[in-house]
C-alpha cells in the first residue's frame, strides 16, 4: 500500500516501510494482527524492540484503499493498493 510519503507491505511476520524520499527499506517484525468489526490493528517491535500498536480501517469495498488511522503517535493516513 503506497501513501504520499512511502509505502508500507505486510506479510505474516514482517512490516515492511520503504520511504519515498530515500527508497531505504525497514522491516519490522510483527508480534500480532488483532481483527476487530472494521478495524485491523498491528502489533509490531521497532528498532528497539518496544511493542508498538497501528490501527488501520476505512477500507473501500474493492480492496485498493485503507486508512492508518490517527492515534497517538501518529496522524491518519491514506493507503491505495499499488
Amino acid at each position: 500500500m503506497v501513501h504520499h510519503g512511502g509505502s508500507e507491505q505486510f506479510d505474516r511476520n514482517n512490516l515492511i516501510v520503504i520511504l519515498t524520499s530515500t527508497n531505504e527499506r525497514r522491516v519490522y517484525p510483527i508480534v500480532s494482527y488483532d481483527f476487530s468489526g472494521t478495524t485491523v490493528s498491528v502489533r509490531w517491535k521497532n528498532t528497539k524492540g518496544e511493542t508498538n500498536v497501528t490501527h488501520f480501517g476505512e477500507f473501500s469495498a474493492a480492496g485498493p484503499r485503507m486508512v492508518q488511522l490517527k492515534s497517538e503517535t501518529g496522524p491518519r493516513r491514506e493507503f491505495h493498493r499499488c
